[in-house]
């Protein structure tokens, strides 16, 4: 089941003071940062200069109904948007703490949809 790319502003109302309510609540994790080889699918850790694991500035966290309340709004508003049951789908959340990194180009094997704050 392919969609086509739709873009949506101002999807989640009220979100002064959301950003914080999410980042003190969350669980976050550090990430080894790697990259995919997209003509074998294989995943590659990389390295610094002196052979050492470099870590991701990108933290993760999953989403957990009743930790953020408003955030568990718009998680159910986009659920229904997209026709999907509570509970079908798990949530992933990222941060960067710097706000220098970012995502590499990847793939999903279902469906993803992004919520920026």
């Amino acid at each position: 089941l392919w969609r086509d790319v739709e873009v949506l502003r101002g999807f989640a109302k009220d979100t002064a003071g959301l950003y914080d309510e999410i980042v003190k609540a969350t669980h976050w994790h550090e990430q080894v940062s790697e990259t995919k080889d997209f003509r074998t699918a294989s995943y590659h850790l990389r390295y610094d200069r002196e052979g050492k694991l470099k870590m991701s500035s990108m933290k993760t966290g999953g989403h957990e109904f009743g930790l953020v309340p408003r955030l568990d709004e718009i998680v159910r508003k986009l659920f229904r948007k997209c026709g999907l049951e509570e509970g079908s789908a798990s949530c992933g959340i990222y941060w960067f703490p710097q706000g220098d990194s970012g995502v590499g180009s990847h793939r999903h094997h279902k469906w993803s949809a992004r919520v920026a704050f």
